[in-house]
């Protein structure tokens, strides 16, 4: 039996992926839809970059056509989960998520994977690499002093 405080090798691995998913979460929820002070901002930044697998590309571009750097992850072994930030002063600019790879889901049915049993209800169907499957675009943000008010 594990001692206080341990956790089988698999359990630790599992929990170890919730904290990487949950702060890629909160960094794209602190950077994205919220105006944060710098000093705060910039340590979402750096929380970011010990995040285990995450990439960074300063020539990518925004949807609007604007320059930026993109901090990525992949998940699942095909999805590109990108942040894009301003290439000068890091304010963020959007996010998206590319396919980096041809992606087909499984067939409706009952599988196991890794132990676990995985119905799927939907049916099968195929993404191509660079397919865009999720896109944001911050154009401005700025507070007011009372509801109403656009800044």
């Amino acid at each position: 039996m594990a001692g206080h405080g341990q956790h089988p090798p698999a359990h630790r691995e599992e929990r170890r992926g919730q904290r990487r998913g949950l702060l890629a979460a909160v960094s794209s929820e602190v950077a994205g839809d919220l105006q944060v002070p710098p000093a705060q901002e910039a340590a979402v930044y750096r929380a970011m970059a010990k995040i285990p697998g995450v990439t960074v590309n300063p020539d990518a571009v925004d949807v609007d056509g604007r320059p930026a750097v993109a901090v990525a992850r992949v998940e699942d072994g095909w999805v590109s989960h990108e942040l894009l930030l301003d290439r000068s002063t890091y304010a963020y600019l959007g996010e998206r998520a590319i396919a980096g790879a041809d992606h087909t889901a499984p067939e409706p049915g009952v599988r196991v994977e890794g132990g676990r049993k995985i119905t799927n209800l939907a049916p099968s169907y195929t993404i191509k690499k660079g397919t865009i499957m999720t896109l944001a675009v911050r154009l401005d943000i700025g507070v007011t002093d009372r509801p109403g008010v656009r800044p």
